[in-house]
């Protein structure tokens, strides 16, 4: 390796906990604000049908029936019409092609942040020669890290917040919530990716690279989280994920830091031993 030319395995914390503070505050502003809905506005008929669905589940939480609670505040039915509605004004293939981006962007979530990465990850592995050689040790990190906060990301999801859904009668949106944390990480990978010897250096043509595709995520995705507002959420049910991804940030801040402290200790381990 070239002096100078690598990536500091050690550095970043600190520009890791400046990202970490600015997005926190500015979801926390967001919400104080109501972006979702500047935004975009639900439709008015779907928003009198969640007033609806959410008086009804909190009728049936006092009549002590969760089960009919959970149904009550997922049945969306009105809003499914109407997203359906607009679909058949589409061409057939242009339907079929938002759909399955759609379920890709979403359903993927954090791992969108490493796909530019990956072929530099699979060529290495094959022993094939692969550019920005000198930035392996870095990017090998980065995907651990996201495929680590990606696990998390689906476990809380599942676990956790969709059974808030039913406790607070409020439908947490899923993909405001995989949203929020996809560009939470795209944001921590891009600080290792631009960050050279403790300086940030976008001179690169991996760093450009990825933040070229971190700026062309953002614009595919927002037109996605237009429609969910439009039909499937109101600004209530985007605040919700909003304020409860701010809890879940700080986890995969804390949880890079260990993967990299655990990483930094072994390779340390293994140089006193050799």
């Amino acid at each position: 390796r070239r002096k100078g030319s690598g990536r500091s395995g050690g550095s970043g914390f600190v520009e890791h906990l400046v990202v970490l503070c600015l997005v926190v505050c500015g979801i926390a502003v967001g919400d104080l604000l109501n972006a979702p809905l500047a935004f975009q506005a639900t439709h008015e008929d779907v928003a009198r049908d969640k007033l609806v669905m959410r008086e009804q589940c909190r009728l049936h939480h006092r009549e002590g029936d969760v089960v009919l609670a959970g149904r009550a505040v997922r049945s969306n039915h009105k809003g499914k019409a109407l997203a359906k509605e607009s679909a058949e004004s589409l061409l057939p293939t242009a339907g079929l092609l938002n759909n399955l981006l759609n379920v890709y962007l979403f359903g993927t979530g954090a791992m969108n942040t490493i796909l530019p990465l990956l072929p530099l990850v699979f060529g290495s592995v094959a022993g094939l020669p692969v550019p920005f050689e000198e930035d392996m040790a870095s990017v090998a990190m980065i995907c651990l890290q996201t495929t680590v906060a990606s696990l998390l990301h689906i476990l809380v999801f599942f676990g956790i917040i969709d059974g808030l859904r039913t406790q607070l009668c409020v439908h947490i949106s899923g993909h405001w919530w995989t949203y929020m944390v996809t560009t939470f990480v795209f944001l921590l990978n891009g600080v290792d990716l631009v960050l050279r010897n403790g300086k940030l250096d976008l001179t690169s043509t991996l760093s450009r690279t990825y933040v070229g595709f971190a700026v062309f995520y953002q614009l595919l995705v927002l037109s996605f989280l237009r429609g969910t507002l439009l039909f499937y959420h109101d600004d209530a049910d985007a605040r919700a994920s909003l304020r409860l991804v701010l809890l879940f940030l700080p986890v995969i801040f804390a949880m890079r830091l260990f993967l990299r402290y655990l990483l930094l200790s072994t390779t340390t381990c293994k140089k006193r031993e050799s």
